[in-house]
């Protein structure tokens, strides 16, 4: 195995990480346990102070806004923020919180070899792994118990990283302190330009070593709290690995033709719901939410 930056095999299985062993068994008995988008936000806050982990991004479900375009009033309301800026603000929605996650990571499969995360990068995501080798199958399941619960819009796919910008034109990554105002604002009287909307499948570059895959959930003023979504036993299609048999176990399961392969194109989501009129269904709702600023 080769853990190396994510590529664009069209070919690939999920891992995910569980702290527990039990709770992998629960994910086996199809007990499917997701958090809100907001308390993944809580996590980043707290480990920006040293009092937490690192297993998110505060800027999840936020809006890249070049610098030179925020209205002044804005900025006015923000003396001096506007000279030490390392790179674009964002505007982070509020509403996005109401959105609940259930994310691995992906195992790449080249023509003589396999490519897959660092587990020494991985260690605060637990040592108990599950191997899901039928990938369309789980979709599947998911998507039938989906179907049965109403008003709730779900999307699926790989995570997109991204660089930072200046004015819209990459920078090099660099140390900077975000800083984020407590003040409210309206989306639309932020900036006078269109800009790219962000979403749950948008992450910094700086955790690309996750390799992620992710289904994402919404419906409008959701709580906040810990969803379960039971799909049914997973034994057929998922298996019990660690780091040191995951090689072997897949090499096992492809000469049993148990590990199941779909090609599919990069960038590519299944749901119930186009990607851009999710996002367009979040900003009508709440369009409010606060800019955060990078300082370096």
């Amino acid at each position: 195995m080769n853990p190396i930056e994510p590529q664009f095999s069209s070919y690939y299985a999920l891992l995910k990480h569980f702290q527990r062993s039990e709770y992998a068994e629960q994910f086996l008995q199809g007990k499917l346990y997701l958090n809100s988008l907001d308390h993944f936000r809580l996590i980043s806050i707290a480990a920006s102070k040293g009092k937490g982990d690192k297993q998110s991004d505060l800027f999840e479900g936020s809006v890249p806004i070049e610098k030179d375009s925020i209205n002044d009033e804005i900025y006015s309301a923000i003396p001096g923020i506007d000279k030490v800026q390392a790179s674009d603000p964002v505007f982070i929605f509020d509403e996005y919180k109401y959105s609940h996650l259930l994310c691995f990571s992906t195992i790449d499969f080249h023509a003589n070899s396999i490519s897959t995360i660092n587990p020494g990068l991985m260690s605060e995501f637990g040592d108990s792994l599950v191997l899901i080798h039928n990938k369309a199958a789980f979709r599947e399941r998911v998507f039938k118990a989906l179907s049965a619960l109403p008003g709730i819009s779900y999307l699926c796919g790989r995570i997109q990283y991204r660089q930072p910008t200046l004015n819209g034109k990459l920078v090099k990554p660099g140390h900077s302190l975000s800083v984020r105002p407590p003040i409210v604002f309206n989306y639309h009287d932020v900036t006078c330009r269109n800009s790219y909307i962000r979403d749950c499948f948008n992450k910094s570059y700086s955790y690309s070593h996750q390799r992620e895959w992710r289904l994402w959930l919404y419906q409008k003023n959701w709580d906040t709290n810990p969803f379960t979504l039971e799909v049914g036993d997973l034994h057929d299609i998922a298996t019990r690995v660690t780091f040191e048999n995951l090689a072997e176990k897949i090499q096992d399961l492809d000469s049993r033709s148990k590990l199941t392969f779909q090609e599919e194109s990069y960038g590519l989501m299944y749901g119930n719901i186009p990607r851009k009129s999710l996002q367009k269904q979040i900003i009508e709702h709440n369009s409010s939410g606060r800019l955060a600023f990078h300082i370096g």
